[in-house]
């Protein structure tokens, strides 16, 4: 996928906007402070490393947020039943770890990629960003949603909580349980098509 024009990403980020006014309900308010404290990161990071992989661009992080979160609401209907708000809470925050994580007195993000200059040799190999040292909490990315979540006072259902968390499927170990696999989570289960759908078109433009 081509790097997205400045206008391009700014549409993008009223279409969230937008989204979050049709779908949220009683933690509308709860949604919009997440975005105060992290906003501008949300906004510029990418959402992998790699070109092989998907959206590693500046910017790559919230478009795929939103591809993801506008097919969750397209295939919920037909298929799964799950509740908007959950629906908008779930496809927003999948991925939020991979903006980074807090420092230890939660005064500032510490960004989890830090970019490659072109005249690094991984730049050539594909490369567009490399994991930063100084993020050392050693957790995946779902993990570390919850884990910003949690930090920012974010109340979560359970169904919300196993969703985010398990949403990689056997990409992360943590989710290597047959029982959690065979869960009856509807929710988790739209989060996960989704995210692939968005995850390999993406890879294919």
């Amino acid at each position: 996928m081509d790097t997205p024009s400045k206008e391009d990403l700014q549409q993008v980020l009223q279409n969230i906007s937008d989204l979050i006014d049709e779908h949220g309900k009683e933690r509308k308010e709860n949604i919009e402070k997440v975005f105060e404290r992290i906003g501008e990161h949300f906004a510029t990071a990418p959402a992998s490393s790699k070109l092989q992989y998907h959206n590693a661009f500046a910017g790559g992080l919230m478009l795929h947020t939103y591809d993801v979160v506008k097919t969750m609401y397209e295939l919920n209907n037909p298929v799964y039943g799950c509740d908007e708000e959950s629906i908008l809470i779930t496809g927003l925050f999948h991925d939020l770890g991979k903006i980074g994580g807090f420092n230890e007195d939660l005064s500032e993000i510490i960004p989890m990629y830090t970019p490659i200059d072109n005249s690094n040799w991984r730049y050539k190999n594909g490369d567009r960003y490399i994991y930063n040292e100084n993020l050392d909490d050693y957790l995946t990315h779902s993990l570390r949603s919850i884990r910003l979540l949690t930090q920012m006072n974010f109340p979560l259902t359970n169904d919300e909580f196993v969703s985010i968390f398990s949403h990689d499927g056997y990409f992360e170990e943590q989710n290597r349980s047959f029982t959690l696999m065979r869960c009856p989570y509807r929710l988790l289960k739209l989060l996960q098509a989704s995210d692939q759908i968005c995850t390999i078109t993406e890879k294919n433009d």
